[in-house]
């Protein structure tokens, strides 16, 4: 996925996906509880005609990538590769997959998302890849679960 492609992608949906849902909307825009703070006002705005955000509590705001990237605590390579992963719908733990490229203009269904259990991390890619990026491992046993879930009856674990 490109840059350009992953600039593409709406943030409401994003959004959605991450159960995430406006508190107020027009047909052009959306307030929301901020997911990168405590926002009891819902302060952040999602014009959903420019794909843009900006939290107003924090002042910031940006494309897709730079939610992405504020949410995930990631780089710009990391954040297009967690949209490829949601764009692609990928049942595998890595973050390359189909690449259907999710375009504004077509009209897109929710996808049914359904948790079939979370437990303890126990998967070597996942354990992989947070040594990958330095998580330390106790931290992140503390802190990180294993989530097993379907989307579209499609299996998925993250």
């Amino acid at each position: 996925m490109t840059y350009k492609e992953a600039y593409q992608i709406s943030i409401k949906e994003y959004l959605r996906t991450l159960n995430i849902h406006p508190v107020k909307e027009t047909n052009y825009y959306g307030m929301y509880h901020s997911p990168l703070r405590n926002d009891q006002n819902a302060s952040m705005k999602v014009d959903y005609n420019k794909n843009l955000w900006i939290d107003y509590g924090m002042n910031e705001g940006g494309t897709t990538t730079d939610l992405v990237m504020k949410i995930n605590n990631c780089t710009n390579v990391e954040a297009v590769k967690v949209l490829e992963y949601y764009v692609s719908g990928s049942n595998s733990f890595s973050f390359h997959g189909n690449r259907n490229i999710y375009s504004p203009k077509e009209k897109q269904q929710s996808p049914i998302i359904q948790i079939q259990r979370v437990t303890k991390l126990t998967n070597p890619a996942l354990i992989q890849y947070l040594s990958e990026r330095k998580i330390n491992h106790s931290a992140a046993m503390l802190h990180c679960k294993e989530v097993h879930y379907t989307v579209n009856n499609n299996h998925i674990m993250q």
